[in-house]
């Protein structure tokens, strides 16, 4: 099941690498008439209700960063990849939504 994957672990190992960016996808629908099968949506919000797995590495077990983390997520993506995907979709011309918020469900919505 996916909450049994242990994406900690994978991200661990591509920061030790020295990765500073990841890129993601997903394939799910959307209930929006004017997003179609095909059509990219470049994520700018989310909504995570996801429940039974580990939400941070900063959890005070062996081995684990120290301390508390608090994320700022009022920008939850970053804006220069989002703009390197938006010119990445127009120069190959595929049909794509500039913005869109995903919930844990899998639904799109846009403004």
């Amino acid at each position: 099941m996916p909450t049994n994957v242990n994406y900690r672990a994978n991200l661990w190992a591509l920061k030790a690498r020295g990765c500073t960016h990841v890129l993601v996808s997903t394939a799910c629908g959307s209930l929006q008439e004017n997003i179609h099968p095909g059509d990219f949506v470049i994520l700018d919000q989310f909504i995570d209700r996801t429940t039974k797995r580990s939400q941070t590495f900063h959890d005070g077990q062996e081995g684990h960063p120290p301390g508390i983390l608090h994320l700022p997520m009022d920008t939850p993506f970053c804006p220069d990849t989002s703009a390197c995907l938006r010119e990445s979709c127009e120069t190959l011309g595929y049909n794509f939504h500039p913005t869109g918020l995903r919930g844990s469900l899998g639904e799109h919505y846009e403004p």
